[in-house]
């Protein structure tokens, strides 16, 4: 059993990034109000993202293009049907990998560090690479093996140039 009252410690602040303080409940609401993660707190990561991106990281970048290339990859009609109703269950695990690309972007939202967000990036590309060679590659002319093949070679960047790599 835990304490309803616990608030686990704020996730550590990036390099060159202030801390955020905790927030004071406001007056007359209860103490669960202020074990609430604040949206700052939740998705400081990804604001922190954004502005590491504006001095030409390629990461985030490359993650946000995995994700563009496989929904067109997915919503693209060839043949009659669009991508996602010839793949039925695994989009989903392909929506699930290119998300997966993200991890190192929210890994304070999720307590990861580094290197446990850079592996779950390459689990996530790897994810997209095994559903490029089971449904791309036997048709490769295609017009959605195009776009799957920019989605799997941009999560593979992404995740080779996330924060966490060991060197």
């Amino acid at each position: 059993m835990t304490d309803p009252h616990f608030i686990p410690p704020s996730p550590p602040p990036f390099p060159g990034q202030a801390p955020v303080p905790p927030q004071a409940a406001p007056p007359g609401s209860s103490p669960e109000a202020a074990a609430r993660p604040s949206v700052e707190q939740v998705f400081g990561d990804v604001r922190g993202a954004v502005s590491r991106a504006s001095k030409r990281e390629p990461y985030p970048w490359l993650a946000v293009a995995s994700l563009a290339f496989t929904v067109v990859w997915l919503m693209w009609p060839e043949g009659g049907a669009v991508g996602a109703v010839k793949l039925k269950l695994w989009t989903v695990f392909v929506l699930a990998s290119v998300l997966m690309v993200f991890a190192p972007m929210m890994r304070s939202a999720f307590r990861l560090d580094d290197f446990r967000a850079w592996q779950i990036a390459v689990a996530g590309a790897g994810g997209i690479g095994f559903a490029w060679v089971a449904f791309l590659l036997p048709s490769i002319a295609s017009n959605q093996a195009f776009f799957g093949t920019c989605a799997t070679a941009a999560a593979a960047l992404a995740a080779w140039t996330a924060p966490g790599k060991p060197s």
